[in-house]
C-alpha cells in the first residue's frame, strides 16, 4: 500500500485483494476523479470451493452442469470490487436505461463536449437548435417516445450529410428534455431536442442550414414513426447564434427534469422516457478524450495528499468517496472534485495527449 496513504488515512486492503493502486482522470473542465483499484487479483483469503462443494452449489443454484457454478465462482472472485461480499450473492436487477435521467458520466460528457466546441470554433459559427415534437395522436406519440433514439439518429445522420460538403460534419452535442409545460397541462410526455452544432464556415456571414431546411429534416426524422406529422400545420424549430458559454447553455438543461422524470415514472409512463438523454459526435468524443489526462501513480499520490488538506490554491473542491462493505464497515476509497483553472491547465498540458486551448 502507498506509504503516504497508510500514514494519513485508516485504509485497509480488500479481504480479497492486495496491492491497491491509484487510478483516475482529469477532464477538460478540470473535474477529476481518483480511486483505489486492485493492481492484481490476488486473493488474501483462499476460500475456493472444492469439487464436491461446487457440485452442491451447482445443484442449489439450479445448474445442470457444475461447470457453470465454477465459472460464476471465478467471475465473482475476480470482480474488481473493494468489498467482501459473499461469492454467489444475487446481483440486483439494474433499472432500465434512462429511468434516472442523464447519468453523471453523461453530464460530464456533455459539458466537456460543449467546452470543445467553444474552444475550437468561434461562437459565431455555432448554432443553438431546439427541435420540438408537434401535437400527435396517442399512437404516434408513443412510437416517437419509445423509439426516440431512432428519431435522433435519423436527424443527426441527415445533419452530417448536409454539412459534409462544407467539411463541418460530425461536430455536435445534444441533450433531450421532457417539455415541462405540456406535461403539467395534459399529462403527456413530449420530448424535444437541444443541439449545439457548427453551422457556419469561419468568416462567413450566412448559416449553412437555415430554419426551413432544418425543419424539413426534423419532419423527415419524425415521419416514419408518426405519419400524422405530415398533417401538422407547423413544426416548431428554433435556431439562434451562440452568444454565451455553450457549457452553461447545455448545463441548464442537464439540471432540469429530474422531478418530472420521477412524476412520469410514478404515473406509469416510464416507457415514454428515452433510453439515452444525451449524445455527441464521434469527432467531439475523440477530442474530449485527447484533452483528458489519465492520472498515473505519482500524480495520484500528489492529488490524494492535496485533497487530504482540503481546498486550496490547486484544489478548488474535493469530496471523499466512501463505500460501505457487506459487513457494514465504511472505507475511504477515493476523491472527486475540481482543480483550480490554472492548476487544471498545468496538469492537462503535462498529462493529456493535447494541451488545452482554453
Amino acid at each position: 500500500m502507498h506509504a503516504a496513504l497508510a500514514a494519513t488515512v485508516p485504509l485497509k486492503a480488500s479481504a480479497r485483494f492486495s496491492n491497491p493502486t491509484l487510478s483516475g482522470q482529469i477532464l477538460p473542465t478540470g473535474k477529476f476523479s481518483l480511486g483505489l483499484v486492485p493492481s492484481a487479483f490476488v486473493p488474501d483469503r483462499h476460500d475456493y470451493l472444492d469439487s464436491d462443494s461446487r457440485i452442491a452449489m451447482g445443484v442449489a443454484l439450479g445448474f445442470d452442469c457444475p461447470q457453470e457454478a465454477i465459472e460464476i465462482e471465478a467471475r465473482a472472485r475476480a470482480a474488481p470490487l473493494l468489498d467482501n461480499s459473499p461469492y454467489f450473492e444475487e446481483t440486483p436487477t439494474r433499472a432500465a436505461k434512462g429511468r434516472k435521467g442523464i447519468s453523471p458520466k453523461g453530464r460530464d460528457s456533455v459539458v466537456c463536449g460543449g467546452l470543445i466546441l467553444e474552444s475550437y470554433y468561434d461562437r459565431s459559427q455555432l448554432s443553438f437548435l431546439t427541435l420540438t415534437v408537434p401535437p400527435l395522436s396517442e399512437g404516434s406519440l408513443e412510437s416517437v417516445n419509445t423509439r426516440w433514439g431512432e428519431v435522433c439518429h435519423r436527424f443527426l445522420v441527415a445533419l452530417s450529410d448536409k454539412l459534409r460538403p462544407h467539411g463541418l460534419e460530425g461536430k455536435w452535442v445534444y441533450v433531450s428534455e421532457i417539455q415541462e409545460q405540456r406535461w403539467k397541462e395534459n399529462g403527456q410526455v413530449y420530448l424535444h431536442l437541444h443541439l449545439v452544432f457548427v453551422n457556419k464556415k469561419r468568416g462567413r456571414k450566412n448559416w449553412i442550414l437555415d430554419i426551413p431546411t432544418l425543419r424539413s429534416m426534423w419532419v423527415s426524422a419524425l415521419l416514419p414513426l408518426a405519419p400524422d406529422v405530415a398533417d401538422c400545420p407547423w413544426v416548431q424549430v428554433k435556431a439562434e447564434q451562440v452568444r454565451k458559454s455553450v457549457r452553461n447553455y447545455l448545463s441548464k438543461y442537464l439540471s432540469k427534469g429530474a422531478a418530472i422524470t420521477k412524476e412520469v415514472i410514478d404515473a406509469g409512463q416510464a416507457d415514454h422516457l428515452p433510453g439515452h438523454w444525451w449524445g455527441s459526435s464521434h469527432k467531439v468524443k475523440q477530442r474530449v478524450k485527447e484533452h483528458t489526462a489519465p492520472i498515473n501513480e505519482a500524480l495520484g499520490d500528489l492529488l490524494w495528499e492535496m485533497c487530504l488538506h482540503g481546498p486550496g490554491q490547486e484544489i478548488a473542491r474535493c469530496h471523499p468517496i466512501i463505500i460501505t462493505l457487506a459487513n457494514g464497515e465504511e472505507r475511504h476509497v477515493g476523491w472527486s472534485g475540481y482543480l483550480s483553472p490554472e492548476f487544471a491547465k498545468d496538469m492537462l498540458s503535462l498529462f493529456a495527449d493535447r494541451p488545452p486551448r482554453w
